[in-house]
């Protein structure tokens, strides 16, 4: 009888199909396998003694390998086993260490500083309408340029001299006013994400587009037609 299917596994451990275990016996041997009769499925043994020995309620089971077992050229068959096993260390004590803590001097300066950075973190934004400048959080707007083509803009939201944006492109958003747009030429850092663009010189590589005033300045929201202006604003106190 032919059959056109392909055998499930080439591992006689996983095989299922009679067929199957007819076409593993002309290149593998297992423990146990089935007698090659026709027409018959009883389980036989192969390169074990018996079918094997249960215990643990047939958890566990233990077989013998036949003796004389060698491989296709006369070799022996034999085994090697690796048994993990957990080192043993020997603790010379688990107590009586001494420590000592140094505890660094704090000046008044680092005082200040640490109570200047907590107001800053906590302090409410107010808006705020003059010339930016390092510490002002504003919303802003950037646009690429490719080949003189504008793409996509893009709305970032930052603090100025964090260093969050490139420095070219701060350095022109600081020059800006509310409701001013400007284009300026960007230097490329050495660690720029894309490799190939690494520090590339782009003229008219972006433009700084301010974000809407109403937000953050007149607390209402712009219009549709409202003309792009910086979105503004200082810690207060």
């Amino acid at each position: 009888m032919a059959h056109s299917g392909d055998w499930d596994s080439l591992d006689g451990a996983d095989t299922y199909y009679s067929y199957s275990w007819d076409f593993f016996r002309l290149y593998g041997r297992t423990l146990t396998t089935f007698a090659p009769a026709p027409g018959q499925s009883k389980l036989v043994p192969d390169l074990a003694e018996s079918l094997g020995v249960p215990s643990d309620n047939s958890k566990t089971w233990t077989y013998k390998i036949r003796t004389g077992v060698k491989f296709e050229d006369g070799t022996p068959v034999t085994f090697e086993l690796y048994v993990e096993v957990r080192p043993e260390i020997a603790l010379a004590r688990l107590g009586g260490f001494k420590l000592t803590r140094h505890v660094p001097p704090v000046s008044e300066e680092m005082l200040g500083d640490q109570i200047e950075q907590l107001r800053r973190q906590r302090a409410p934004w107010t808006p705020y309408t003059g010339q930016p400048q390092a510490g002002d959080y504003v919303v802003v707007s950037l646009t690429v340029l490719e080949d003189g083509e504008p793409q996509e803009p893009k709305r970032y939201e930052l603090v100025l001299g964090e260093g969050r944006a490139l420095p070219d492109v701060e350095a022109k958003i600081l020059t800006l006013a509310p409701g001013e747009t400007g284009e300026t030429e960007i230097q490329l850092p050495d660690d720029f994400p894309d490799a190939a663009k690494r520090g590339q010189r782009r003229a008219g590589g972006r433009r700084a587009l301010p974000d809407e005033v109403g937000r953050y300045l007149a607390g209402e929201d712009a219009g549709d037609d409202a003309v792009p202006q910086v979105a503004q604003a200082r810690p207060a106190g």
